[in-house]
């Protein structure tokens, strides 16, 4: 009889060895460490590039992951993902990992309130977490919580493409986009001019500290007074 372990299962050596000698005295036990299988898991993170079909040619940011009326689940932004059953895939991948549940910003209604998509985790290989990204060298934060930026907030955002400090100059306010009117979003204007938000950061996700926690306070939704590409005000 032959028996392969992992690394792991090695030390249980002595009691294998001893169960099968107990069931087979007579023939001989072969131990043999061997690799366990790895499953293919790609795991969520808040900040994530996303892309809306197979062949988009720039990308989005996910927003947080959570629970959506009993599935594991995601935010993003609604001016992109506004459609009932559309995909949403990792930037990069072939396959879909998403698909829309609920948008606030359907193109054809005016006077929405918010900007923002949930959509239900399809795919068994792509797991959610509590965590978000905090740079683009691989920095992660854990999402404690959510709550609600006030005026003169500092806040933090994070986009694929920029990330950085702003502070909250009004709330609750109605944008137009176009001929559309999004309600109940709040303004930010960024600490440096730099840390802007730029095309692609539309979905990632903005948190705070609030009472010695990460919290989550929205998503990016748009800009504006743009400077060499960068948004010198913002909307979440």
């Amino acid at each position: 009889m032959k028996l392969c372990l992992s690394k792991e299962q090695y030390k249980l050596f002595e009691e294998v060895k001893t169960v099968a000698a107990l069931i087979a005295p007579d023939i001989p036990v072969i131990i043999e460490i061997i690799t366990a299988p790895v499953p293919t898991t790609t795991f969520l993170y808040g900040g994530d590039a996303i892309k809306s079909t197979t062949n988009a040619t720039k990308p989005f940011t996910m927003g947080v992951c959570g629970y959506h009326n009993g599935y594991d689940a995601i935010v993003t932004c609604g001016h992109t993902f506004t459609t009932a059953n559309q995909a949403i895939y990792k930037w990069g991948a072939s396959n879909s990992f998403a698909s829309v549940a609920a948008s606030s910003y359907p193109l054809l209604y005016n006077n929405v309130s918010g900007d923002y998509a949930v959509a239900h985790i399809t795919n068994s290989n792509y797991w959610t977490t509590e965590m978000s990204r905090t740079n683009h060298s691989g920095g992660f934060s854990a999402i404690n919580g959510s709550a609600t930026a006030t005026s003169g907030q500092t806040v933090f955002r994070y986009g694929c493409v920029s990330y950085g400090a702003a502070t909250v100059s009004l709330v609750n306010q109605p944008i137009t986009y176009g001929s559309t009117t999004v309600n109940g979003l709040t303004i930010a204007l960024p600490t440096m001019s730099s840390y802007g938000a730029q095309d692609g950061d539309s979905g990632g996700p903005y948190t705070f500290s609030y009472l010695n926690e990460n919290c989550w306070c929205g998503i990016q939704s748009g800009g504006a007074n743009p400077v060499n590409g960068i948004y010198q005000v913002m909307a979440f």
